[in-house]
């Protein structure tokens, strides 16, 4: 225990020199959304981790699409060239694209939901509401928009609304792992600690290998001072991601408060 102390100190005070010391992490520091790149409905099936949000870039000036004739045929070639730009990370190209083809039909639910990935891609999380909701106006069922509304609605700090978006995508997609990963995470900020460990752990039973699930469970466990279980999770995620830097600081926190509970206790 003293030597995993003293290597989880070593490498938090290389992370932190000359910025002070860490902080206390709040009711869930460091916690992370996870949406995928614009996940089509497979994604949503398998719950399967499609990777992080694209960086998020600065707003800039956009068109609104305009609708011409609505219900007409989607050029494939048109709707593979926006899917490889999204696959590529070239946000706005593929929000071009998918705005020429929502010209041509503005009823696809899947293409409004794949421009309000793009757009929130880019940091406009209000606009992505909207269009999220766009598509579930279209299709209600679609649990990748109902997911993505969910993070947006979170990420603007409307957290009830946020909760609400998420319980629906688990109740349409049980085992869709990252919509209980962030339903946990929004409802550790709300301060709904015990929920939020049981959607944590459904989370990583749908997907053991998943890093980001450990970790968040981690920071709840801390928060409800479990130091000891939190020291177990956040190890998990270091097995699995050995560079995930985060976690060592937080490591190191719940170490700090192991140690303190240990002091506290009566000797027998």
């Amino acid at each position: 225990m003293r030597m995993l102390e003293n290597r989880v100190q070593a490498m938090v005070g290389e992370r932190n020199r000359g910025r002070g010391r860490p902080e206390r992490a709040g009711p869930i520091a460091g916690k992370r959304w996870r949406v995928g790149w614009g996940a089509d409905r497979e994604a949503a099936r398998s719950g399967g981790r499609a990777g992080n949000v694209a960086k998020r870039r600065s707003a800039s000036k956009r068109t609104e699409p305009t609708f011409l004739e609505p219900f007409m045929a989607i050029p494939s070639d048109m709707l593979e060239q926006a899917r490889r730009f999204h696959h590529a990370g070239k946000l706005a190209e593929a929000e071009r694209a998918y705005q020429q083809i929502l010209q041509a039909n503005g009823h696809d639910a899947e293409v409004w939901y794949q421009l309000g990935d793009t757009v929130l891609g880019q940091g406009r999380l209000a606009e992505a509401a909207e269009r999220f909701r766009q598509a579930l106006q279209l299709q209600p069922d679609h649990v990748a928009a109902r997911a993505g509304l969910g993070v947006t609605l979170a990420s603007l700090r409307k957290l009830p609304e946020a909760v609400a978006e998420l319980r629906h995508a688990v109740h349409l997609r049980p085992d869709f792992a990252q919509a209980h990963h962030n339903l946990g995470v929004a409802l550790a900020e709300l301060g709904h600690l015990d929920e939020a460990v049981l959607c944590l752990r459904q989370a990583l039973t749908l997907q053991p290998d998943y890093a980001e699930a450990y970790y968040n469970l981690g920071n709840v466990l801390v928060n409800q001072r479990k130091p000891q279980e939190a020291v177990a999770q956040f190890q998990q995620a270091l097995e699995l991601r050995p560079a995930y830097g985060e976690v060592y600081n937080n490591l190191g926190l719940a170490l700090i408060e192991l140690r303190r509970s240990w002091r506290g206790k009566p000797h027998e």
